[in-house]
């Protein structure tokens, strides 16, 4: 749906020790439908825009907003999302558009909840699925 409204879409993957370039613990799944346009990112920090040119995409394509979905909350996209405010972008999320897994503070969903609180209205705008 998103492709149908003409949006640009922009994966970011993040590379270290356990997620290697090319091996199937990296790799996006399958069922994402990535396409020739689209941007692909490698980053190495929890900051998307952290050595990487992910500024310079948005830049060149006149972004001022950025909707946001993707793992892992509480590292990535807490990182992410605060980063982009403070560049001044408006920033926007579907509730849940985002992932993790349970820790030994806060089950997964805790800790989206927890991060959706925090960013809401703050950080980020959250909308309805438009699709």
């Amino acid at each position: 749906m998103y492709r149908k409204l003409h949006k640009q879409i922009i994966f970011v993957q993040h590379c270290d020790e356990e997620l290697v370039p090319g091996e199937e613990l990296w790799a996006i799944n399958a069922k994402i439908d990535v396409q020739k346009q689209d941007f692909l990112i490698k980053k190495i920090h929890a900051n998307s825009f952290y050595r990487t040119n992910l500024k310079e995409i948005l830049d060149q394509l006149n972004a001022h907003s950025i909707e946001f979905c993707g793992a892992q909350t509480e590292y990535c996209m807490d990182a992410t999302i605060k980063f982009a405010h403070g560049l001044g972008y408006r920033n926007f999320m579907v509730p849940n558009a985002t992932s993790t897994l349970n820790n030994s503070f806060m089950s997964a969903k805790e800790t989206i909840n927890f991060y959706g609180n925090m960013w809401s209205h703050r950080y980020l705008e959250f909308i309805e699925d438009e699709y």
